[in-house]
């Protein structure tokens, strides 16, 4: 992570330089939470803008409570290092209001 790195979760929290990144991946860590799964289904990356987009589903129990949904993250990096990352959430079950029924119309 670059000294200047910024993280803005989905959840509304930003956490800025590497100071307080390592303070929150302590804690995150040492409080009993656990990232049950974490899995990455795609990943772009644009060479020229030294950007990625990665797209995955994320479970955790956090705080007790277990927490699940889809996201994408858009990583920006400068001299090879993470210096920001924007997150955002997609929720888990999907709903279809315009799928056509089997039925021909």
């Amino acid at each position: 992570m670059h000294e200047e790195a910024i993280v803005r979760e989905c959840t509304g929290e930003v956490i800025q330089g590497r100071d307080e990144l390592n303070r929150w991946f302590k804690q995150w860590n040492g409080s009993g939470n656990e990232v049950m799964y974490w899995d990455i289904h795609n990943i772009g990356l644009d060479y020229e803008q030294m950007t990625a987009f990665v797209e995955w589903k994320f479970k955790c129990k956090y705080k007790g409570t277990t927490l699940e949904w889809d996201g994408t993250s858009i990583v920006y990096f400068e001299n090879s290092l993470i210096i920001e990352l924007n997150e955002y959430e997609m929720k888990k079950d999907k709903s279809y209001p315009y799928k056509q029924d089997s039925v021909a119309i």
